[in-house]
């Protein structure tokens, strides 16, 4: 076997992915019935919470174990405030499901050392937290995601997910409708009503791009043609420019599916669509852009900017 660093060929995704919704092997909860260990969140938690004013914000969310053979969960926690990362503090054992977990701003700064006070965290700051679960006969299993690999079998290839911590590929896949308590993470939105379209025009700086546009580019917004609109010019260097909308009752982004590039590594006509949130009252704001080909999709990809 041979680890792939560059980007799967697209049929080779969207065979992945129609095998992935159609495949009853697939589904981990038809491995874990054998013995394996699994926690996820009874509903699907929040990745951005907002909040009118820091002291006010609430983490919580119950971890169910789907096929009682979990004994033990234990879990850490950290955060990036203003871009730095905090020490880290441990939680757990615990033995007893479904587990409740609940955080307050005043949690963490008990949590954290290197926190002193509430004042010391913002809006666009972001916790992540990563467990790891202990099964009936002592196996554990914990927050890796599975690897791709290419396997070469004489004249015939096929792409695979290995696991790693033995877990599957499906428990950190959102779409497979489970939220896994091995990787967890949110971000304090800001308040409704804070964003200022006026405020957007200016030369903005890529701080997260995972896909084909460079970090640390600077692209050129302009404010849009309709109210709470802003537009991207030439995000990806090919001419086309990329529309926003924002909601400002709860800053949330979309892109409604539109064109991005002439040509997109041979496969021809590229587009993109998707959501995202506005921090505005933070300086920056983050989309997941689905990048699509004739053929099939690319996958999502995070593009974050600051100004």
């Amino acid at each position: 076997m041979k680890k792939i660093f560059f980007i799967l060929s697209i049929f080779g995704l969207v065979i992945f992915a129609m095998n992935s919704c159609t495949d009853e092997d697939l589904n981990p909860l038809n491995d874990l019935k054998q013995g394996g260990g699994f926690l996820y969140f009874e509903d699907p938690m929040d990745a951005v919470i907002g909040t009118n004013t820091v002291a006010d914000l609430v983490f919580q969310g119950t971890l169910v174990d789907p096929t009682g053979n979990v004994v033990s969960y234990e879990y850490f926690v950290y955060g990036v405030l203003s871009g730095v990362r905090t020490d880290t503090a441990d939680f757990g054992p615990y033995t007893s499901f479904p587990l409740e977990i609940n955080f307050t701003a005043a949690d963490f700064v008990s949590a954290l050392d290197s926190i002193s006070s509430v004042a010391d965290i913002d809006f666009g700051d972001a916790f992540f937290f990563e467990g790891t679960v202990t099964n009936k006969d002592g196996e554990v299993y914990y927050a890796e995601e599975p690897e791709i690999e290419e396997v070469i079998e004489g004249n015939d290839t096929s792409i695979v997910y290995v696991p790693n911590g033995q877990t599957r590929f499906e428990t950190f896949d959102p779409n497979s409708g489970y939220r896994d308590c091995f990787l967890f993470d949110f971000a304090i939105g800001c308040p409704g009503d804070s964003y200022e379209q006026s405020g957007m025009a200016g030369t903005w700086t890529t701080t997260v791009s995972d896909f084909y546009i460079p970090a640390a580019a600077s692209i050129v917004i302009e404010t849009g043609t309709t109210e709470n609109q802003f537009t991207m010019k030439d995000v990806f260097g090919a001419g086309y420019d990329l529309v926003v909308d924002v909601d400002p009752s709860d800053n949330v982004c979309t892109v409604a599916y539109q064109s991005a590039a002439d040509d997109w590594f041979g496969y021809g006509l590229g587009s993109v669509q998707g959501t995202g949130t506005m921090f505005y009252c933070a300086g920056f704001f983050s989309l997941s852009l689905e990048h699509t080909v004739g053929a099939g999709s690319f996958g999502s990809f995070t593009l974050k900017l600051s100004k």
